[in-house]
């Protein structure tokens, strides 16, 4: 039913569908480079995870410089990457840049 429903709106009008997939773009320019930082720093760097550490928000920093870095270029990179197909490219970025600025960081 809600097939039929879209497709009726899309052969109305096209300015629904095309707002839709813009939306699409901005939700994957923000979450594809968040991905990119997680998968960096608990698959790469196998990071474990102290869950009650998790609710003691006092003691945990609300975000890190390398994750927000990494973040930032990820994102660049997905919205100037986006007419070719941006997930991977944004996908690497962010983890590239996040590993090496923690790299740096310890040195």
């Amino acid at each position: 039913m809600i097939g039929l429903i879209g497709t009726a709106l899309g052969l109305i009008s096209s300015y629904w569908l095309t707002r839709f997939a813009d939306l699409m773009v901005l939700l994957g320019s923000v979450l594809v480079p968040v991905g990119g930082v997680f998968l960096a720093h608990f698959v790469v760097l196998r990071t474990k995870v102290d869950v009650d550490a998790i609710y003691r928000t006092e003691a945990m920093p609300a975000f890190t410089a390398a994750g927000l870095a990494a973040w930032i270029l990820g994102f660049a990179v997905y919205r100037l990457a986006a007419p070719i197909g941006a997930t991977l490219p944004a996908l690497a970025t962010s983890m590239m840049v996040y590993l090496a600025i923690r790299r740096f960081a310890r040195a």
